[in-house]
């Protein structure tokens, strides 16, 4: 039983982390857009 319990928490585990990864890479590429398109404004305006 003990068995079945850790291969179904190790199942929830890998979802939950996968998700994390998820959810960083998305923040970062957010950032990255904000961060890029603000330099690209402040050129265009100093420019």
């Amino acid at each position: 039983m003990s068995i079945i319990m850790q291969y179904i928490f190790n199942g929830i585990f890998d979802i939950y982390s996968i998700q994390s990864n998820y959810y960083f890479f998305l923040t970062n590429l957010q950032l990255t857009i904000i961060v890029t398109c603000t330099l690209w404004a402040l050129c265009m305006g100093y420019g």
